[in-house]
């Protein structure tokens, strides 16, 4: 419940009469496209039915060695992380973001509307159900007693690797950002998603920062005045003592067939 309050306070108190006028050109570009659009944007969070642990493990139930996390799926603190930096963003740009759990959405909500989907696909299920074509992709793989997501790479480049997982103990991370068209032509999708909750706020923050959407506008080679195109990427972040650092993007790519 204050997870929920809290987000809702920072998207509610984000109005177009308080937004600062001169947001830098690269996050224009890149959330202008979400602006000035009837029923606004859905953030969609996820809690998941099954016990998750913040680092991305899937338990059969709860167990004391879940318990003992510092972080479990109910309130990971990369997803407040990015709410915060979205909040940002709104508050710069004067986005109408509207805040909602997964569970609590109905598809006809989001047919009309652009979203944001906030989460790997073990906190946030509505994430496996996008459909959306894409290289990178999360999948199940054993580990121990759970099992984990990792990223699969379906056709590496050369010097990529076929797979991206975290480490235990946890030291590396990884996310996806993922823009494509809506459910709409004129909608967008923009999944925020890592394998644990540090990796989600990194995936945030890639959009959240102008030099990092200007270097991925780079690596796809467009120009800044150039139409927003449908992309995804890989996000890499360090962890240390249960803190994320030093969050950078792996790689990139435009989605075929989905260009504007």
């Amino acid at each position: 419940m204050l997870l929920a309050f809290g987000l809702g306070y920072w998207f509610g108190s984000t109005t177009a009469e308080d937004a600062h006028p001169a947001a830098p050109a690269e996050i224009a570009r890149f959330w202008g496209a979400f602006a000035n659009t009837p029923g606004g944007v859905r953030v969609v969070y996820g809690n998941s039915p099954e016990w998750v642990t913040s680092y991305g493990r899937v338990l059969p139930e709860p167990s004391a060695d879940a318990a003992a996390e510092e972080d479990n799926w109910r309130s990971g603190v990369g997803e407040v992380q990015a709410i915060y930096r979205l909040s940002a963003v709104a508050h710069t740009l004067g986005l109408d973001f509207h805040l909602k759990r997964a569970q609590l959405v109905d598809w006809d909500e989001v047919v009309d509307v652009h979203v944001v989907y906030l989460g790997g696909p073990a906190a946030n299920p509505q994430v496996a159900d996008l459909g959306a074509p894409a290289n990178f992709v999360f999948e199940r793989e054993p580990a121990g007693a759970g099992e984990q997501y990792l990223i699969r790479n379906r056709t590496p480049l050369a010097g990529e690797p076929a797979a991206y997982a975290a480490d235990t103990p946890l030291t590396e991370d990884f996310g996806i950002v993922r823009l494509t068209r809506g459910f709409r032509s004129d909608r967008w999708i923009l999944l925020l998603a890592g394998i644990t909750t540090f990796s989600t706020s990194a995936a945030a923050e890639v959009v959240s920062d102008a030099d990092a959407l200007s270097r991925i506008r780079d690596t796809l080679g467009q120009q800044l005045d150039d139409p927003l195109a449908p992309f995804e990427c890989v996000v890499k972040v360090g962890v240390k003592n249960s803190v994320p650092y030093h969050s950078r993007v792996e790689a990139c790519r435009l989605i075929a067939g989905h260009t504007p």
